[in-house]
């Protein structure tokens, strides 16, 4: 986990760098939602395999 977070850290810098601030707040918006559900377990409710 460790080993991959350094790179993965600078892929997302330089992504959040090259998108218009107004898309880049709505990815992180659908990311937020997204794991809100799926920590509230909604995907097993309805037998989703995300």
């Amino acid at each position: 986990l460790a080993g991959t977070s350094v790179p993965m850290a600078q892929v997302g810098v330089r992504t959040a760098h090259r998108l218009p601030a107004k898309q880049l707040r709505y990815v992180f918006i659908a990311v937020m939602v997204y794991m809100g559900l799926k920590m509230i377990g909604v995907f097993s409710w309805l037998h989703l395999p995300i």
